[in-house]
C-alpha cells in the first residue's frame, strides 16, 4: 500500500469526508439543501470499498478504518430511514413542511457485548456502569446494585470481573 504516513492521510481525509457528508445530510433533512447528497454518499462509498480492499499491516490502522467503515454504515442505515420516514409521513399528509431537526440515538455497546462496570483504574472514586446498549433500562436495576456495593466497599452480589474495563 504505502507508508503509514500515506495511511494515515488517507484514513484522516475518510473522517473529514464523512463528517462533511454528515453536514451535508442534516442540511438536506433540515430543507437548507433541496436535493440529498448522493453523489457525495456514492464518491465515499467507493473510496471506502477501495481502502477496505488494501493491505494494512499496521493493526492500529486497520481498526481506525474498520471504525471508520462502521461510522459510515450505521450513518447510511441513519439517512436512509430518516427519508423513508420523511417520504412515509409526506405520503400520508403531502402539506407537511420540512423537518426542524432529526435524531436517531446510537446505542453505546462495546466490542464484546458487556457493559463496563467497576472502579476507574485512576481510582476506587469514579465507578464505570456504561455500554449497556440497548438493554440499559433492564440491566439498570443489577447495574444499581452493583454501583451501590462498589460504592458502599461491600462485596457484589455477582462476581463483575467480566464486567472490568482492564479487558481491553
Amino acid at each position: 500500500m504505502g507508508s503509514r504516513e500515506q495511511i494515515t492521510e488517507l484514513l484522516n481525509q475518510l473522517t473529514h469526508d464523512l463528517k462533511t457528508l454528515e453536514i451535508a445530510y442534516e442540511k438536506y433533512f433540515l430543507g437548507m439543501e433541496k436535493r440529498a447528497p448522493e453523489k457525495e454518499r456514492q464518491k465515499l462509498t467507493l473510496r471506502m470499498r477501495k481502502m477496505i480492499t488494501l493491505y494494512i499491516p499496521q493493526t492500529d490502522l486497520r481498526y481506525k478504518l474498520q471504525s471508520i467503515t462502521s461510522r459510515f454504515n450505521s450513518y447510511c442505515g441513519y439517512w436512509d430511514r430518516i427519508q423513508r420516514l420523511i417520504d412515509g409521513a409526506r405520503a400520508i399528509f403531502p402539506d407537511l413542511g420540512v423537518p426542524d431537526r432529526t435524531w436517531m440515538g446510537f446505542r453505546p455497546s462495546m466490542p464484546d457485548s458487556l457493559p463496563v462496570i467497576g472502579p476507574s483504574q485512576g481510582g476506587g472514586d469514579l465507578i464505570h456502569a456504561f455500554g449497556h446498549g440497548h438493554i440499559g433500562l433492564t440491566l439498570a436495576p443489577i447495574t444499581a446494585s452493583i454501583v451501590s456495593d462498589l460504592v458502599a466497599g461491600r462485596p457484589s452480589v455477582i462476581d463483575i470481573s467480566a464486567y472490568r474495563a482492564t479487558r481491553f
